[in-house]
């Protein structure tokens, strides 16, 4: 989580929601100050002047609730019929943009069909099986590439 966040700073993100699915392997979730300073030092070493925010640990469904009324909603799915650059190549850039990260073994199903059912766009990374930490990592570093800052 720590190398995750540093790196989700450094690419640009500005709010990270820890959340609870299905399948998530629950660990210390007293870490959020500390993951919070970490964000912070990130920030004062890439020289962002605003400090990216991350919230304490809600459930699945509250965190595609808090979000289902965002321009751009996407899902990242290994199992999705659109491919990261076909996305990309479709939409202009999006004024709010939220993106949900499963853990490793990804979304269930129903997860999945929960945000359908809100408007979330189904995203397909590729063929390679990448780590939980370096699936934000890769779809961040497209959004910087394609739309910027």
């Amino acid at each position: 989580m720590s190398l995750l966040l540093r790196k989700a700073t450094e690419l640009g993100v500005t709010h990270i929601v820890p959340m609870f699915t299905e399948r998530v392997v629950v660990r210390n979730l007293e870490k959020i100050e500390r993951w919070q300073r970490i964000m912070n030092e990130a920030s004062k070493q890439c020289f962002r002047n605003k400090i990216p925010k991350i919230s304490t640990v809600l459930k699945f469904e509250e965190v595609v609730n808090r979000y289902k009324n965002y321009d751009k909603k996407i899902i990242l799915s290994p199992s999705a019929p659109t491919y990261i650059k076909d996305f990309f190549n479709k939409i202009d850039k999006p004024r709010e943009l939220v993106v949900l990260v499963g853990p490793e073994g990804g979304f269930s199903s129903h997860e999945i069909e929960i945000a359908k059912h809100l408007d979330f766009i189904s995203i397909n990374l590729g063929n390679r099986i990448l780590r939980a930490e370096t699936v934000p990592l890769v779809f961040l570093s497209h959004v910087g590439y394609v739309w910027g800052n």
